[in-house]
């Protein structure tokens, strides 16, 4: 009997290691199995959403081969032949809703508009300008600002990212951060909440991005078309060697926001360059009122006199005057071309039709 026991007692010895082993193994399978199947659920939930079916929506792909073919057969055709280079493009982060146009042609058309917009601006050109591709564009711009360029490169899910920052930012309102600075200017909690988690596909509001600018501290220059407003919550930020100030810019032509680059680590745009840009779009842009409605930047026109119009008109390059044909009261014969001042209403419309 003992021999008995010695032998079932060594069988042990030698099998019980072997079991314990496969059990690990097998509890380390189930385990990635596990993953991996949240993974796939977590990614069903993206690809399934509404903003992600609208990213996707207008998305060309060109790859191997066939990007060669499409685009030498696309040079024939009068096509762009920059097509051909997204082949060997990096991670595309500029892309808008047509995945065919490459980095540089992109760049060279946010840093065109950003020109066009700020009139007159010498020092635009010195300014790089990154456009984040997600659809909440202007939200993104800030995001960037907030957290940093590298972090939004290496972002694995903007889905889940966009909807933690909205959630995150609202619970600290919630519990009452920097709660006198927003009652200041008449920020709601209610309003931001509702501007915030309400954006959906159009994205937030300038006004909720001013509500932004004043909870995180930060000095945001504003550029919508030919109009700016100074988002800062340092009122004294173009005195202070100190307050950095980070510049957003529409880009009409692609329905898309921009904000100036290399922010990363501290390292932002030169001051100067920055004061500049500023300098010069207060030369030529109108200041918005107020951020209700950005493509409503004139007050009515019974609240302007002639002399406020003609003053708007002059920082925007409108001439307050027209050349017209003069004619003779009682034979109707043209008595030549003469210069004519224009009428309050004639200023008010084109003042207003620059600004959008």
């Amino acid at each position: 009997m003992n021999k008995s026991k010695s032998v079932a007692e060594s069988l042990n010895a030698i099998v019980k290691p072997h079991l314990v082993t496969m059990s690990e193994q097998y509890n380390v399978y189930a385990k990635a199995i596990l993953e991996m199947e949240d993974k796939i659920r977590a990614l069903k939930q993206i690809m399934l959403s509404q903003d992600f079916l609208n990213n996707i929506r207008d998305v060309n792909l060109v790859t191997g081969a066939g990007a060669g073919a499409g685009a030498g057969a696309g040079a024939g055709a009068g096509s762009n032949p920059t097509k051909s280079n997204k082949v060997n493009a990096k991670k595309e982060n500029r892309i808008v809703s047509d995945i065919s146009v490459d980095n540089a042609t992109l760049t060279e058309t946010t840093n065109a508009t950003a020109t066009a917009t700020a009139t007159a601006n010498e020092n635009t050109s010195e300014l790089s300008f990154f456009t984040p591709r997600q659809k909440d564009s202007l939200l993104w711009c800030f995001n960037i600002i907030a957290n940093g360029l590298s972090r939004y490169e290496y972002e694995k899910n903007y889905f889940t990212a966009e909807q933690e920052f909205k959630v995150k930012t609202i619970e600290r309102i919630k519990k009452g951060e920097n709660k006198q600075i927003l009652k200041e200017h008449k920020m709601s909690k209610n309003m931001i909440e509702s501007g915030l988690m309400g954006s959906g596909t159009s994205g937030i509001s300038p006004k909720i991005l001013y509500a932004l600018s004043l909870f995180y501290n930060v000095n945001i220059f504003y550029v919508y078309k030919n109009t700016y407003y100074e988002m800062f919550a340092n009122t004294n930020a173009l005195a202070d060697a100190n307050a950095k100030i980070y510049i957003i810019v529409f880009n009409p032509e692609t329905n898309y926001y921009s904000v100036c680059s290399s922010l990363d680590e501290g390292e932002g745009e030169d001051k100067t360059k920055i004061l500049e840009y500023i300098k010069n779009s207060r030369k030529t842009c109108l200041e918005l009122n107020n951020l209700d409605d950005v493509n409503k930047p004139l007050r009515p026109i019974t609240t302007y006199s002639l002399t406020d119009l003609v003053n708007i008109a002059a920082k925007m390059n409108i001439l307050d005057t027209h050349i017209h044909d003069e004619y003779n009261i009682n034979t109707g014969i043209n008595t030549g071309k003469k210069l004519k001042s224009k009428t309050k209403s004639e200023l008010y419309t084109e003042i207003m039709q620059k600004c959008l």
